[in-house]
C-alpha cells in the first residue's frame, strides 16, 4: 500500500520539483504534475499512474530535503531552510535498492533515479549503480581540476619570464646592434635618390624623445674636397629601424634635418624640387629643417632657416622657411626651372645694413643665376618702400641692381641710423637707383652705388644757418645753427666715398639757396652755396663756403 503521508514544499524544493517533474515527463512521457500545496501519496499516484515510481521520487527528494512531511512542514518554512530529521521510508522503499543514501545531482544531462525504469534509448540499469559512477566521474573531474591549478600557477612565471627574456632581448638587439654594417647600402641608396654622391659619417640609434635613427655627417658630392661644392647634412633623422626593416625607403614619409649647408644651384636641380624629375620616394609628405643655410655662391650664404618642406609623389608642392628670429618667412612654391616666394618681413633688418623694414611684402623668383624680388612693398623709417630689386651671381661674385620709390620717409629717423652726423629733418620722398657688386655679401653693400632725386618736404638743416650767413656781410664766419625751409630738391649720390647733394635748390620763403654739398664718411662736409635773401626793400645775394667737421661746420661768407 502507498503511504499516506501528506507532504509539502521546502523553500529549497522548488527548483527540485521542478528538476523532478521534468524527469518524470521526459523518462515516461507523462503529463507533468507540478506540486502546488498540500498533496498526499495517493493523489499523486493516481495522478503519475505509477506507484513505485512516485515512492522512489518522493524517497530521493525527502532525502534530499527538498519536501517535508505536513506535520514539519511549517517549521521548515519558518526557518528558510529545510529541517534536518531522521531518513523515512515507505515500506515500499525499505525493500528498494533504488538509487544511494547520498542525495544524487539531478541535472539535465545526466539522468534522475527515475530513469531505471525507462528503457527509451538507454539501458537499463540499476539506480544506484548509475549515481555511484556519476558521483565517481565528477570527483576524480573535481581532483583533476584541483591537480590541474598547482600545475597551471608553476607553468605561469615561465610564461611571464619568457616573455620578459623575449622583451628584453628585443631590446638589447636594437640598442646595440651594428647599425654601422649598413653605411655602405645607405650611402648606395641615398646617392642614387640624390643623383649625386653621398657620404655618411656614422649611423646611431636614439630612443628618445622617440625612438629613430639618426645619420650624421652627411657630406653631398662625395669625399671632403668636394663636399663644400655641393652641401652637408649635420643630421638627418630617419624612422626607427623596425619600420624600415619592415617597409623600406618605400613607406618613408617623414625626415628631420639639422645643420644643413646646401649649395643653391644644386639644391634646384634636385629631383622633385625644380627638375623635371621626381624624388624616388612616393610615400614621402614632409621634411623638418632646422638651422639651413643656403650657399648662392661661395661668397653668399643667407641667415639660417627653419622650417618645413611638404612633399606629394615625390614632387615638392610648398614649403615655409622662417629665420632664427621669426622676422623674415618666406613661402615656397615649385615653378618650371625655378623657386616662387612670397616674402614676409615683421621687424626685419637686412644683414650688414643699419636699417629696419617695419613690414615687408614681396614676391620674387630664384633660380640657378639669381633672386628676382618684385611687387615690393615695405614701411621704412615710418615712410613706404616700393619697387622691385634684383641680385645675381657668378664665379667671380655678387650683382644687385633695384628701382625703387620712397614716399612720406621720416629723414630724422634716417639720417639718425645712416649718417648720424649729417642731421636733417623732414619728410623724404623720391626716386632711387641701386646698383653695386662685390666679391662677398659685405663688400657688396659697402660698395653699393646710389642715385636718387631727392624731395624734402617741411625739412631743417641742422649745424648750418644760411639765413644768417645771407644777413651779414662779407668776410663774416657763422658757427652752429640751424636752417628750416619749405623744400629741398637735390640729386643725391652716395657711394663708399660719401652722399654728395647736386643741383641742391632750397626754398625758404624770403630766403633761397642752390649749389652743392658733399659729407665725407669721417664726418668731414665741404660746399658752395649762393644764398639769396629777398626783401621788401632790396634783394641781396651772397656766395657762402660751407667746411668743416660735423655737427658745427663753418659757414663763410666769400666776398
Amino acid at each position: 500500500m502507498v503511504s499516506a503521508r501528506v507532504y509539502a514544499k521546502t523553500p529549497a524544493g522548488d527548483e527540485a520539483v521542478r528538476q523532478s517533474t521534468r524527469v518524470v515527463q521526459r523518462n515516461l512521457r507523462l503529463v507533468l504534475v507540478q506540486i502546488d500545496g498540500k498533496l498526499s501519496v495517493e493523489e499523486l499516484t493516481a495522478k503519475i499512474g505509477n506507484a513505485r515510481l512516485v515512492e522512489g521520487a518522493i524517497s530521493e527528494l525527502e532525502r534530499g530535503g527538498y519536501i517535508v512531511p505536513l506535520a514539519e512542514a511549517a517549521a521548515a518554512w519558518a526557518v528558510g531552510l529545510p529541517p534536518e530529521t531522521p531518513e523515512r521510508h515507505s515500506a515500499l522503499s525499505q525493500f528498494s535498492t533504488f538509487g544511494t543514501r547520498e542525495s544524487p545531482r539531478i541535472t539535465h544531462d545526466e539522468p534522475g533515479p527515475v530513469s531505471v525504469f525507462s528503457a527509451f534509448g538507454k539501458p537499463v540499469l540499476a539506480a544506484s549503480q548509475r549515481t555511484a559512477q556519476a558521483v565517481k566521474q565528477e570527483r576524480q573531474q573535481d581532483a583533476e581540476d584541483v591537480f590541474d591549478a598547482p600545475r597551471r600557477l608553476r607553468l605561469l612565471p615561465w610564461l611571464v619570464g619568457g616573455v620578459l627574456a623575449l622583451i628584453v632581448g628585443a631590446l638589447l638587439l636594437v640598442f646595440f646592434y651594428p647599425y654601422d654594417r649598413h653605411r655602405a647600402e645607405l650611402e648606395k641608396t641615398a646617392s642614387e635618390l640624390l643623383q649625386t654622391p653621398v657620404t655618411i659619417g656614422a649611423i646611431i640609434f636614439v630612443a628618445l624623445p622617440r625612438p629613430h635613427l639618426e645619420l650624421h655627417d652627411l657630406r653631398l658630392g662625395g669625399p671632403e674636397g668636394a663636399a663644400s661644392q655641393l652641401g652637408r647634412i649635420g643630421r638627418l633623422d630617419l624612422p626607427p629601424p623596425w619600420q624600415l626593416w619592415a617597409s623600406g625607403r618605400a613607406q618613408l614619409g617623414h625626415m628631420e634635418a639639422s645643420q644643413v649647408s646646401w649649395s643653391l644651384p644644386a639644391l634646384l636641380m634636385q629631383p622633385g624640387v625644380a627638375s623635371a624629375s621626381d624624388l624616388a620616394l612616393p610615400a614621402l609628405h614632409e621634411i623638418k629643417l632646422n638651422h639651413v643655410q643656403l650657399m648662392a655662391a661661395p661668397q653668399l650664404v643667407f641667415a639660417e632657416f627653419n622650417g618645413i618642406l611638404s612633399y606629394a609623389q615625390g614632387r615638392f608642392v610648398r614649403g615655409r622657411l622662417e629665420n632664427q628670429d621669426k622676422s623674415l618667412a618666406l613661402e615656397i612654391n615649385p615653378a618650371p626651372g625655378q623657386l616662387a616666394l612670397r616674402i614676409e618681413g615683421r621687424a626685419w633688418q637686412p644683414p650688414a645694413l643699419p636699417l629696419r623694414f617695419g613690414a615687408l611684402d614681396a614676391k620674387a623668383t630664384l633660380d640657378v643665376q639669381g633672386l628676382q624680388v618684385r611687387e615690393i612693398e615695405a614701411s621704412i623709417f615710418g615712410g613706404l618702400l616700393q619697387g622691385e630689386w634684383s641680385l645675381g651671381w657668378n664665379e667671380q661674385g655678387l650683382a644687385m641692381r633695384g628701382d625703387l620709390q620712397l614716399a612720406r620717409v621720416d629723414l630724422q629717423q634716417l639720417s639718425s641710423s645712416v649718417l648720424p652726423k649729417f642731421k636733417w629733418a623732414g619728410v623724404l620722398e623720391g626716386p632711387l637707383r641701386l646698383n653695386g657688386s662685390g666679391s662677398d655679401w659685405a663688400a657688396l653693400w659697402s660698395g653699393v652705388n646710389l642715385d636718387m632725386q631727392a624731395t624734402v618736404l617741411r625739412g631743417t638743416l641742422f649745424g648750418i644757418d644760411l639765413g644768417e650767413a645771407g644777413r651779414r656781410g662779407p668776410g663774416s664766419v657763422v658757427r652752429a645753427g640751424n636752417t628750416r625751409f619749405d623744400r629741398l630738391a637735390a640729386r643725391v649720390q652716395a657711394d663708399a666715398r660719401g652722399i654728395g647733394l647736386h643741383d641742391l635748390h632750397l626754398d625758404a620763403g624770403a630766403m633761397r639757396a642752390s649749389g652743392a654739398l658733399r659729407h665725407t664718411p669721417d664726418g668731414q662736409i665741404e660746399g658752395r652755396l649762393t644764398v639769396d635773401v629777398r626783401s621788401s626793400v632790396a634783394a641781396l645775394r651772397v656766395p657762402v663756403r660751407v667746411s668743416g667737421m660735423l655737427p658745427n661746420p663753418e659757414v663763410v661768407i666769400e666776398r
